[in-house]
């Protein structure tokens, strides 16, 4: 009969990278003044998939997380409503214009530009494979070790 591996401490390491991740992604977006209303950081957050081929570590947040990361590039203006908010609560106001013909201008000029791309999700991948890589493997490995103690528990039993 087979036994299926059962990953608790890959899933403790796991989640540990998961909640540094978060912190290394909230300090990356403090430095580059991408907390202006903080609803990016509140939005991050983390979940781990039992998959087919093991667990896998995603990361979740806004939806406009995606221009933040990759940015943008010129093109197709965008809609001026949420970069209305974003004027307003930064306290941004083009001399002689109001939030809305502020925000019309800051979009064109996105439209025209396109947003510089920070890169998160590059430099926290990076990240995890430099540093995490030994404790994921101790975690697999404790869970391995642990299967093979079950195994030949059931062995010695069964003789």
């Amino acid at each position: 009969m087979a036994q299926q591996l059962e990953t608790p401490n890959l899933k403790k390491q796991l989640e540990i990278i998961g909640v540094e991740a978060i912190g290394f992604i909230t300090k990356i977006l403090a430095e580059n003044d991408k907390q202006v209303t903080g609803n990016l950081i509140k939005s991050l957050d983390f979940k781990i998939i039992k998959g087919v081929d093991g667990l896998l570590l995603e990361i979740l947040a806004a939806p406009y997380f995606k221009y933040v990361d990759k940015g943008r590039r010129p093109g197709k203006r965008p809609p001026t409503g949420p970069i209305k908010k974003w004027v307003e609560r930064r306290g941004i106001v083009i001399k002689g214009q109001n939030s809305a013909q502020t925000a019309f201008v800051i979009a064109r000029s996105i439209g025209l530009k396109g947003i510089k791309p920070l890169n998160i999700t590059d430099k926290l991948t990076q990240n995890i494979i430099k540093n995490k890589e030994t404790i994921i493997k101790a975690g697999a490995i404790k869970d391995i070790e642990e299967l093979i103690d079950k195994l030949v528990l059931n062995l010695n039993k069964s003789i």
